[in-house]
């Protein structure tokens, strides 16, 4: 369980000035959940997911990682939780563009630690449906087949908590919302162990509503909303979120 207290985030301008990007959030996410946090440009939402990927640290509060307070750890071991435990999708690909797909979703498994790799990258891939692009390029897929790399990077660790920042932004609408269905049926089904998280440009949330029901609650002085969705019996996801 993921559990963040309070927390604040205040930066210093040049001149000195503090400027307020998060004040006072306290948010609880169990294991397995599938939460978004949207809100208009400027209110905090990557501040926030820079801190609960240990990307960042929060100025005031606590960020309690099953039960343990993970600011408190030195660079090294959050680097090691980060390696372990988080993987990440940018809006931007960030693929080596002289690299195989199967190469580009290898990258992370060069600096684990784990004892067995064998297979790990062609199982991500298989898990985002890129089986028969496993050779190519990132120059020979669409921006959609590239963000489906991403995401398989992402997963090849097996990581307990998934972070996609804004996934969609470089995509078209047809290509955001496949991208977001693939979010969807990978949470649902469980194939990697834990919990998901998704970020989403404003611009496609009124485009979710048909497949989600969502209750926002606002938690940030910013203006920052969270929705939370959990997995239903049928293949609607119903929202139970209660504000802190």
């Amino acid at each position: 369980m993921i559990e963040l207290k309070e927390i604040s985030k205040t930066y210093k301008r040049p001149t000195g000035e503090p400027v307020v990007a998060l004040s006072d959030i306290s948010l609880q996410i169990e294991r397995g959940e599938f939460v978004a946090i949207v809100g208009a440009s400027g209110s905090g939402k990557s501040t926030l997911m820079n801190i609960i990927g240990l990307l960042d640290l929060p100025t005031a509060g606590r960020y309690l990682w099953d039960g343990a307070d993970v600011t408190t750890l030195d660079p090294n071991r959050q680097a090691e939780m980060r390696n372990r435990k988080i993987g990440f999708v940018f809006q931007a690909f960030h693929l080596l563009p002289r690299t195989t797909a199967l190469e580009n979703v290898e990258l992370p498994l060069l600096y684990s630690d784990r004892r067995s790799i064998k297979d790990l990258s062609r199982r991500a891939l298989d898990a985002v449906n890129l089986t028969d692009r496993i050779h190519h390029r990132p120059s020979e897929l669409s921006g959609g087949q590239q963000q489906r790399v991403a995401i398989a990077r992402a997963l090849v660790n097996e990581p307990d908590l998934l972070l996609a920042d804004e996934p969609t932004g470089n995509l078209d609408r047809a290509s955001a919302l496949e991208i977001i269905s693939l979010f969807q049926i990978l949470n649902r089904a469980g194939r990697f162990k834990g919990c998901w998280r998704l970020k989403l440009h404003s611009r496609l949330w009124s485009g979710l509503e048909n497949a989600w029901q969502s209750q926002n609650c606002t938690v940030s002085k910013a203006n920052s909303s969270f929705s939370r969705m959990r997995p239903a019996p049928r293949r609607r996801h119903t929202a139970a979120f209660s504000g802190p």
